[in-house]
């Protein structure tokens, strides 16, 4: 059997773009995970479906997080005709690891108060 799991603790660094693509969700985001005293580490992050349109629903810039998942390397073209890639997390659930109230004090404060901020998307 062969792993491709992470788990990371780590905060937005813009707002998450939401989009419908073929009869699901896609969210896009980044983040930044601070592995060391001076020095951090960024990732670009999707994630399908319902967990996608949840990170759209609750997350934002600064919005802090743990983050569920596995790896996947997207690979491409450029226009110069050289081949790319770069490993994206592919995000299955995230836990809010900041109160609902600090992460976001807009109309959504309600709908997250409604449940526990601390469970499980």
């Amino acid at each position: 059997m062969k792993l491709n799991n992470f788990n990371l603790q780590c905060g937005l660094t813009k707002d998450p773009e939401v989009k419908e693509i073929t009869a699901t969700m896609l969210a896009t985001f980044s983040v930044a995970s601070q592995h060391y005293k001076d020095k951090s580490e960024y990732y670009d992050c999707k994630a399908f479906g319902e967990t996608a349109s949840k990170i759209g629903t609750f997350l934002k810039k600064g919005s802090q997080v743990i983050l569920c998942g596995r790896l996947s390397q997207e690979s491409w073209k450029a226009q110069d005709g050289t081949s790319r890639s770069k490993i994206v997390l592919i995000v299955d659930k995230f836990y809010f690891t900041t109160s609902a109230k600090k992460a976001d004090e807009s109309e959504q404060q309600n709908e997250i108060e409604s449940g526990n901020p601390e469970d499980i998307f």
